[in-house]
């Protein structure tokens, strides 16, 4: 996966060029929006059929803490199991992705459009196939 300004396909030869590669952001102040970027991902092994794909974007270090379990006994006499932590990563992208089968490489290009950085922090853009990571990449936004 890589973060970019724009990816350039060949019309003959269906070779991607890549323009801008970055991986990380500069603002004078926040929260600062950034208007676009292109997320280029290569993926492999991926079985043949229709598969739900995913980007996710946030602060990872940002989970909240787990509550403490509720005192609440259930009818069976036991606790009630804490609520897992919310997730940091806000769903930005879900599409069907199809494949011929786990020899094909399949080539993913996403605009990502006003991408919003509360603040300062290595944020995180994630790729999930059928609710699995699949990859991630980094941006870190500073001043």
């Amino acid at each position: 996966m890589l973060t970019c300004d724009e990816v350039l396909i060949d019309g003959k030869t269906g070779k991607h060029s890549i323009i801008g590669h970055f991986s990380s952001i500069k603002a004078a102040g926040f929260p600062v929006t950034h208007p676009s970027l292109t997320l280029f991902v290569g993926l492999t092994d991926i079985p043949a059929g229709d598969h739900e794909l995913e980007i996710k974007f946030g602060l990872p270090s940002a989970a909240a803490v787990a509550p403490a379990p509720k005192k609440n006994k259930s009818f069976w006499g036991s606790q009630t199991p804490p609520a897992p932590p919310p997730d940091p990563m806000k769903s930005i992208l879900k599409e069907t992705l199809t494949s011929r089968g786990s020899d094909q490489r399949i080539y993913f290009l996403a605009e990502l459009r006003e991408l919003t950085f509360d603040r300062e922090g290595d944020y995180q853009i994630a790729l999930l196939v059928d609710k699995a990571a699949a990859g991630s990449v980094d941006l870190s936004v500073g001043k």
